[in-house]
């Protein structure tokens, strides 16, 4: 009896208690960092995306575009405790002599037992969707509409350099070819370079000014004028004309008609690839062309892509490809403005500016 009574081991639970909490949203205090950590991880995702794709048009590769449509987070936080006080004996046999009588432990066991536990847990959803079909062709391969133009220029953005990137034609005078060439015996970048130049000189004295039209009948931009001399001259319009229609077209029908054949989206990046110089081996190699000569190439002024084997510690944006890292400096404002310009205009592509009529004023004289 003795010695199944020293085996024998009754469990008593004094007290035992659990507080479980969870959560599944932690509150305000989390939307500051998550907005600017978000923001700052897509702007950075996406700057990266569009100079893989300017490098790989440098390349003669097919662009590939993944678009964020939705970040969503989800936090879990769990706490929880628990205390245990587990007595192996019975309290009638606390008493001396039966604790003898029975050679029970002269101490009962007393087991104290104390728990806590806390989780948190951050989990962020992302969809990703390619971009093609009809979206692909309205924000990449139709032409950037004037309107845009105009408005990017109202902007602040500079106008040489909205015609130099974005504009292949304008009544009659050619901006670079975009194809794959090399120096053209044919092409002359010099008018199209002074028209840049007349253009921004007037902006650069405050003079180039946008307002707004609405017309029920039309929905048209024009131009108000009288224009310059030296800009009516190059444009080969007549100076005492006073309203000039803004068009979306390769070649103007009547001599009141300011035809702007823009670019898309992908040819203005085009251009822009052929403003860098690729590595020498791959040049060597065949993997890419030479590229067009700078001095035929409005557009190679306003972005500088540079490449080395090592990523660059000062980088504003850089990608890995081909085995080189392409990157732009920090330091380089020109390059990064330009780069800002291209996604704006991602942007702006999917904007519906129709009902807008500018109309741009230019001072008069010579």
């Amino acid at each position: 009896m003795g010695s199944r009574m020293k085996r024998l081991r009754i469990l008593v639970v004094a007290s035992m208690f659990a507080v479980p909490f969870a959560c599944r949203s932690v509150g305000p205090r989390t939307i500051p960092g998550d907005r600017f950590n978000y923001n700052e991880a897509g702007a950075q995702s996406a700057s990266q995306q569009l100079l893989l794709n300017i490098v790989r048009l440098r390349y003669g590769e097919p662009t590939y575009w993944l678009e964020i449509t939705s970040m969503l987070s989800q936090y879990e936080l769990k706490a929880g405790g628990a205390l245990s006080w587990f007595d192996y004996s019975l309290e009638p046999l606390r008493n001396p002599a039966l604790r003898a009588v029975y050679g029970l432990d002269p101490d009962p066991a007393l087991d104290k037992q104390q728990e806590a536990n806390l989780s948190f847990s951050d989990r962020p959803t992302i969809s990703y969707s390619p971009l093609q079909g009809k979206e692909f062709a309205s924000r990449l391969m139709a032409p950037i509409p004037p309107v845009t133009i105009m408005y990017l220029a109202e902007s602040g953005w500079p106008i040489d350099r909205i015609l130099d990137c974005c504009v292949q034609r304008i009544n009659g005078i050619s901006n670079a070819p975009i194809h794959d060439v090399g120096i053209s015996e044919t092409f002359d970048p010099k008018p199209f370079d002074k028209l840049s130049e007349v253009l921004r000189s007037i902006q650069d004295k405050g003079d180039l000014r946008f307002t707004l039209e609405y017309n029920a009948k039309e929905k048209a931009a024009y131009l108000e004028g009288p224009l310059s001399t030296e800009s009516s001259k190059l444009l080969r319009i007549n100076p005492q004309q006073r309203k000039i229609r803004l068009t979306a077209r390769s070649t103007r029908e009547s001599d009141d008609e300011l035809a702007i054949q823009a670019r898309s989206l992908l040819a203005t990046m085009f251009a822009l690839s052929e403003s860098f110089t690729p590595p020498a081996d791959h040049v060597k190699s065949g993997q890419v062309l030479p590229g067009m000569p700078t001095e035929q190439n409005a557009s190679a002024k306003w972005l500088n892509i540079e490449c080395n084997r090592l990523p660059a510690p000062d980088a504003f944006v850089q990608v890995h490809h081909n085995g080189y890292w392409f990157y732009i400096p920090r330091t380089d404002f020109r390059s990064k403005r330009t780069f800002a310009l291209l996604t704006y205009l991602f942007s702006l592509q999917t904007a519906d500016l129709s009902g807008m009529a500018p109309m741009l004023t230019v001072p008069t004289g010579g």
